[in-house]
């Protein structure tokens, strides 16, 4: 699987599709377009079902993108994330912290 991130209009905000990994290496390549696109939303859906690895600069491209978004009144809710943004959310007790749309736990 490649690393994309796929941008649509959805029925409740923007949705990003994050596929593979988000690690260091795809954060710098995404940042840019997201903190431009966030600027004229008022809620994302980061949709992390087919999102394989993250690390913490992935996280930290997530805490970002809620600061931004809250600070304009808007909102970040990460829909179905993968066991493996699960677990690191988990990790760094996170959960609570965003907005989820869960298929499983513990989220």
């Amino acid at each position: 699987m490649s690393n994309v991130i796929r941008i649509e209009p959805g029925p409740h905000g923007t949705v990003l599709h994050f596929e593979g990994d988000l690690t260091i290496f795809q954060v710098g390549e995404y940042l840019p377009q997201l903190l431009a696109l966030e600027a004229d939303e008022e809620s994302l859906v980061a949709d992390l079902s087919a999102t394989t690895e993250v690390d913490g600069a992935g996280i930290q491209l997530l805490i970002a993108l809620r600061k931004q978004l809250e600070t304009a009144g808007g909102r970040l809710t990460l829909h179905a994330p993968s066991p493996a943004v699960t677990d690191a959310l988990v990790t760094c007790d996170l959960c609570d912290y965003f907005h989820m749309e869960c298929t499983s736990e513990p989220c």
